[in-house]
């Protein structure tokens, strides 16, 4: 290839043209179960994004090089599964989800999950291997880009937590620890535009395949971006517009901020619950935090009066009601357990093909939807 020249792509180098086809994989949020209707009421086919989501990357169409690529860069995640985890109960799983058939480029991809009641209600109902979905989160997306769940699995956001949440047992706290960080998915606006649309900005990836995507809850500016893309759409598509009026708001604002307080406060009582734990077996003889009130500035009381030199109980009660006390700023333990943990907040955007608003009823996104969802083309095929 000369100055005054400029080679057809195949005459490319080798190492060029992988470079370019590498450039054009995308980097998407691999959902591994599809949203429930339990946490997501809205008229929107959520399970038919999800499906479209799921599908091997576009460039795998283009030629044999590039499909080589696609393979040697992912694999299907059930694929990756069997691989790695002896005896898994793959059809058990298949039974309880109705995407099974994800793709996965663990370099460019976050790995999510949608968690919800049914998490709460039985461990062993969704099961990936022989544990539990949120220790496979984790356990996953150790080799992936990233990993996301919904803010749920530490604390609901925007409403109270119930008498039966689980933080006193840290059953799904302790499945999420050993990652550093994570994204958590405070809202989901599901956004209705036809490819075209979508791709002329690029919000939804280079090629437009990234039909789910995440921004940070503090990134007005990009948030911004989405908002003006969804008033391209249909006038009658109102919940929207109502998600983006409440996400841009002041409101939202405080709420978020509120969010993170909450959750540091439970993430950080859990290892203070834990810490304890180890040093009663003698697993560990550090003595970071004896008792509660070490890490207190200020508790009200409500409702049963606690002693405050307790360790039975007492932490229970702080991870369950974090709101009613403030931590101290300048405990050394705290401190540590708060750079090692990072959870970050931020908003789900999907991208529907459909004009589901003609749909005034909300649907269940695993059992109902408009009829024109189960004609959509899953990209489910092998390569």
């Amino acid at each position: 290839m000369s100055e005054k020249t400029f080679e057809f792509f195949p005459f490319f180098p080798e190492e060029l043209r992988t470079l370019i086809w590498k450039a054009c994989l995308p980097c998407r949020i691999v959902e591994m179960d599809v949203p429930a209707a339990c946490i997501h009421e809205t008229y929107c086919n959520m399970q038919a994004v999800s499906r479209r989501n799921a599908g091997v990357p576009i460039i795998s169409h283009a030629c044999r090089e590039s499909r080589q690529i696609v393979q040697r860069e992912g694999k299907f995640l059930l694929d990756y599964i069997r691989e790695v985890y002896e005896d898994p109960d793959i059809e058990a799983w298949r039974s309880t989800n109705s995407i099974s058939r994800q793709w996965i480029c663990f370099k460019t991809d976050i790995l999510h999950l949608h968690f919800n009641d049914n998490y709460v209600d039985d461990l062993t109902w969704h099961q990936w291997g022989r544990s539990h979905a949120v220790e496979q989160l984790r356990k996953i997306s150790l080799t992936a880009r990233g990993a996301s769940i919904t803010a749920d699995v530490l604390r609901p956001f925007n409403e109270p937590c119930s008498e039966t949440w689980p933080f006193g047992n840290n059953q799904f706290l302790k499945r999420l620890d050993g990652r550093a960080e994570y994204q958590v998915c405070l809202k989901t606006i599901n956004i209705h535009l036809s490819p075209q649309q979508a791709l002329k900005t690029q919000l939804f990836g280079l090629l437009g395949e990234e039909v789910v995507k995440c921004v940070d809850s503090h990134n007005a500016e990009t948030i911004a971006k989405y908002h003006a893309l969804c008033l391209q759409g249909d006038r009658n598509d109102t919940q929207a517009r109502d998600d983006f009026a409440f996400i841009t708001s002041p409101e939202f604002s405080a709420l978020t901020d509120d969010w993170e307080v909450q959750a540091q406060k439970v993430w950080i009582f859990y290892k203070w619950r834990l810490a304890v734990g180890k040093m009663t077996t003698g697993e560990d003889d550090t003595d970071p935090v004896s008792y509660p009130q070490d890490l207190l500035a200020h508790y009200k009381q409500t409702g049963i009066v606690w002693t405050l030199n307790s360790q039975s109980g007492l932490g229970y009660a702080l991870a369950r009601s974090p709101e009613n006390y403030d931590l101290t700023s300048d405990n050394p333990w705290t401190q540590e357990v708060i750079k090692s943990q990072t959870f970050r907040p931020v908003i789900m955007f999907r991208l529907c093909q459909g004009e589901c608003w003609q749909y005034s009823v909300p649907t269940s996104p695993q059992f109902g939807g408009p009829p024109w969802a189960g004609s959509l083309h899953e990209n489910s095929f092998a390569l």
